[in-house]
């Protein structure tokens, strides 16, 4: 009977397996003293032999706690980048703006190009901004700002792209009527 690659590679990772169990526990395996500590606090003082009710639910309720605590920062640092791109798109860490006749930058592209090239910046995107008046029929209007930036992708010299809001909006033109 012959032995194909497949099953030998198998084999052979189960006995490295097994044999790494087995130093494992044996390194951190607990001494007499530690369990003579350990069985003496968890059994019940009365003649059973099983645990304390309130050991069982001390010990359940830290593993809920811990539980829970584990699955909250696994949430969290998996929504991170994701709200962390949702705000920067409309409100980004720091905007450029001259303060000339109507907030106008006409040397935009040098100071962008400046911009990129500063130590400790890690992405830079041109703008414009303006203001407007969005109405719902004949009783709403209110004031609202308007924020235009070109989608572009990561250029070589930054750490991450500019923030993209092309996923959440739709390009598109108005038209007045």
């Amino acid at each position: 009977m012959t032995l194909s690659l497949p099953i030998l590679g198998v084999a052979a990772l189960v006995t490295v397996l097994l044999v790494g169990l087995v130093l494992f526990a044996r390194a951190n395996w607990p001494t007499a003293l530690e369990r003579q500590l350990a069985t003496r606090y968890l059994k019940s003082r009365r003649s059973s032999r099983l645990l304390s009710l309130i050991t069982v639910i001390a010990v359940g309720g830290v593993t809920v706690g811990v539980m829970a605590l584990v699955v909250v920062l696994g949430v969290m640092n998996g929504l991170q980048s994701d709200l962390r791109d949702k705000i920067l798109v409309a409100n980004p860490h720091l905007r450029v703006l001259t303060y000339d006749r109507g907030l106008r930058l006409d040397n935009w592209r040098r100071v962008l190009d400046t911009l990129r090239h500063t130590k400790g910046v890690s992405a830079v995107a041109p703008f414009v901004m303006t203001q407007a008046l969005i109405s719902a029929g004949a009783d709403y209007t209110e004031g609202v700002v308007v924020v235009g930036m070109p989608i572009s992708p990561r250029r070589p010299t930054e750490s991450r792209p500019a923030p993209n809001p092309g996923r959440r909006v739709r390009s598109g033109g108005f038209t007045w009527s």
